[in-house]
């Protein structure tokens, strides 16, 4: 058993110095602080592996307003930013902060009954029907997955939609979203021409503060889809508007948005792109005012996976 023990010892040594003389090797590809930082975690045992950068790296030419992409482990560090800080409108990606303070506010056994107020708006193709009864929870799920406008309406509605969105507003300042600002709990654009803004830079950190805080927004975001009963056991069979869940098991979470003044939004999150040992090692993909949402997404996949090394 002590040879055994002994043998494993060493060809572990083994493979740690070929990836030693692999990486001091290339040199001229990858950034020295990065390596020594890379190690230095390593020594420590720490799950913070960053990626190493590529000191000549291919361009990466998104179609969008604003995108961040960034590795969140021990710290988030930025592997690629345009336009951060500039305040956009951010669509039906506001319903994150919408699920946020119901979570914080209702019970989520409690129920609504949906009202002719709130079928009015507009937006939905699939709408609720006045006088069916949902759980706030599974308004949560019909908000969320499908992205409905109404359910975020009647999920305000409940508290009082004026004090609803000033707790959003609130929430915001608490997580220092500078940039963000909230005049409705769905995202719509209203008509006087105003609507919901932020920034890419704020996105990330209310993110951040989902992950670390909020398990059942994560979870109901990973499903394709999901089926809702009402009270009178009508069945709502839900379908993710993030037709990424379906195409690799690698995007594990995320929300979309569109609206005419925002164009195509996205909030992604998904595994790096090799294996690690770390379960809260992620990719966050944040892309605003996009042509082609998905396809952004896809192609920042492939671009960190050839970029760095991880």
């Amino acid at each position: 058993m002590k040879n055994f023990y002994s043998n494993l010892t060493f060809l572990f040594l083994f493979i740690g110095l070929i990836i030693l003389a692999c990486l001091f090797n290339e040199q001229q590809y990858f950034q020295k602080k990065d390596i020594d930082s890379y190690f230095l975690s390593f020594l420590e045992g720490k799950n913070s592996f960053t990626p190493i950068k590529k000191r000549y790296q291919e361009a990466f030419f998104p179609k969008a307003e604003a995108i961040l992409i960034s590795s969140i482990n021990d710290n988030d560090k930025t592997l690629f930013g345009y336009n951060i800080k500039k305040q956009l409108p951010l669509a039906s990606i506001t319903k994150l902060m919408t699920a946020i303070i119901a979570i914080d506010n209702y019970n989520l056994k409690d129920n609504i009954q949906i009202d002719d107020d709130i079928i009015k708006i507009d937006g939905d193709p699939k709408k609720l029907v006045s006088g069916e009864t949902y759980s706030i929870n599974d308004l949560l799920y019909i908000m969320l997955i499908e992205s409905n406008n109404e359910a975020s309406e009647a999920l305000a509605k409940k508290m009082d939609r004026t004090e609803f969105i000033k707790k959003m507003n609130q929430k915001a300042q608490l997580l220092n979203m500078k940039d963000t600002r909230y005049l409705n709990p769905s995202g719509l654009d209203v008509d006087t021409g105003e609507t919901n803004i932020t920034s890419a830079e704020d996105l990330e950190k209310l993110i951040l503060y989902i992950v670390n805080n909020y398990q059942l927004i994560q979870e109901i975001l990973s499903k394709p889809e999901y089926a809702v009963y009402s009270q009178r056991g009508i069945i709502r069979q839900s379908v993710n508007t993030n037709i990424l869940l379906s195409e690799s098991k690698s995007f594990l979470w995320g929300k979309t948005g569109f609206t005419d003044k925002a164009k195509g939004c996205l909030i992604l999150i998904s595994k790096p792109p090799s294996f690690s040992f770390f379960e809260k090692n992620y990719i966050i993909n944040i892309i605003i005012g996009a042509e082609d949402r998905f396809d952004i997404a896809r192609k920042s996949k492939m671009w960190i996976a050839k970029q760095f090394i991880w």
